[in-house]
């Protein structure tokens, strides 16, 4: 089957797909294990199902192929990859720790990120007023909503590491488009490996 041509961006990256080109990168030790301070290029080779320019080659092994990308910059991937390792380390805000919703309500609207966490679960204001006035008790899921998003804004981490994965993604990706005014994607990844 030919190949065709094409110059789009491709097919955004998924959230699984994020985790598994942090995971290759995280575990290389070029990336994750080096804090040079003069800006330096690398080469990584790689087996993965990749997307290049939008286009992802029909070779019968589901697009699966094997390259090198020489000439990328280190930098920007090696601080996404130390933001990536802070967000990991973070943990819980020891001051949540409310038991009972109208507690865990209380503590939440009392902060800006904790009313944004409560208009994302859906429960609407003139809900949570009547809920506040004694009008109407929260129904079981209504109360697993609000507990969902306040063990988000008691555990910030799930949040931090998605963000900072997400950083990666992108700073890898940029750092190939830098390189080769394309955008390139790895789906699939069966070997990553970043070397000088």
């Amino acid at each position: 089957m030919a190949r065709k041509r094409t110059t789009g961006d491709g097919e955004p990256y998924g959230y699984q797909d994020e985790v598994d080109l942090a995971d290759y990168l995280m575990d290389d030790d070029e990336i994750s294990g080096l804090d040079d301070e003069e800006p330096e290029t690398g080469t990584i080779d790689v087996e993965a199902q990749i997307e290049w320019a939008g286009t992802i080659d029909q070779n019968g092994r589901d697009g699966v192929r094997r390259t090198r990308l020489d000439g990328i910059e280190l930098d920007g991937i090696r601080e996404a990859a130390r933001e990536l390792r802070a967000a990991q380390r973070t943990e819980r805000y020891k001051s949540y720790q409310a038991k009972s919703w109208p507690a865990q309500l209380r503590q939440l609207q009392h902060t800006r990120r904790g009313r944004d966490l409560i208009r994302e679960t859906g429960l609407s204001p003139r809900t949570i007023r009547r809920w506040q006035a004694g009008q109407q008790a929260p129904s079981r899921a209504s109360r697993e909503k609000l507990a969902r998003a306040y063990e988000a804004r008691s555990n910030p981490r799930p949040e931090a590491v998605r963000r900072a994965t997400h950083g990666l993604a992108e700073a890898f990706t940029g750092a190939v488009k830098a390189r080769y005014n394309v955008t390139v994607r790895l789906r699939d990844i069966r070997h990553l490996w970043v070397g000088r």
